[in-house]
């Protein structure tokens, strides 16, 4: 399913700020599980839990792609 963290896009700044990502000009970040900056960092505790939608094939799923997501 498709997995979302909402309102993580308010926090960007904050995890772009953070090394090793903080002298790079990059668009986006791919998280691996053991990061030590991953979305269930501090950067992200304040926010509500991930949501996880059940999606059918062909279910249109329409979302700000700076928001935290996997698929």
């Amino acid at each position: 399913g498709f997995v979302v963290l909402p309102r993580s896009h308010l926090k960007l700044k904050a995890l772009f700020d953070e090394e090793p990502y903080k002298s790079k000009n990059i668009h986006f970040v791919t998280l691996p599980p053991t990061s030590s900056v991953s979305p269930w960092s501090s950067i992200f505790k304040d926010l509500s839990s991930p949501i996880k939608l059940c999606l059918k094939a062909g279910d249109y799923v329409l979302w700000d792609s700076r928001t935290v997501h996997s698929n």
